[in-house]
């Protein structure tokens, strides 16, 4: 096939979006292929050290892990030595990681993880 007898179309200084007057005329919605995690914290798997995209929950201890390491645990947590019931699939971004070194438990929600901070990890002055 010959590209040169090809006709041309477009110009490096065209514009992406096709114009009618000074509007864009282009009213489709654009399909995504992936979703944006929007600001997403990135932990490091205790097993494999390395960044965890898709999270591997540890239940009912919930410890994760990425989810390669912790599906194939072999019926005990890797961290607490728990036994494990199952272990949850979860996204980049829905997993809410307790920052106390020891602890590193895990919630889907900021409310859960903040209640677990103040229950367990907040000293409260005797009145």
């Amino acid at each position: 096939m010959d590209f040169e007898s090809l006709p041309f179309v477009g110009s490096a200084t065209s514009s992406v979006l096709p114009l009618r007057g000074n509007e864009h005329v282009w009213k489709n919605k654009v399909l995504l292929i992936g979703e944006k995690c929007p600001n997403p914290r990135i932990h490091l798997c205790d097993k494999c050290k390395q960044p965890i995209l898709l999270y591997g929950r540890m239940i009912p201890c919930k410890h994760v892990f990425c989810f390669s390491c912790g599906s194939s645990n072999d019926g005990t947590c890797f961290v607490c030595k728990d036994k494990v019931h199952r272990t949850e699939k979860n996204k980049l971004g829905s997993v809410y990681m307790c920052d106390v070194e020891t602890c590193k438990r895990t919630y889907l929600s900021e409310r859960d993880l903040s209640a677990h901070v103040n229950h367990r990890h907040i000293t409260r002055k005797a009145s």
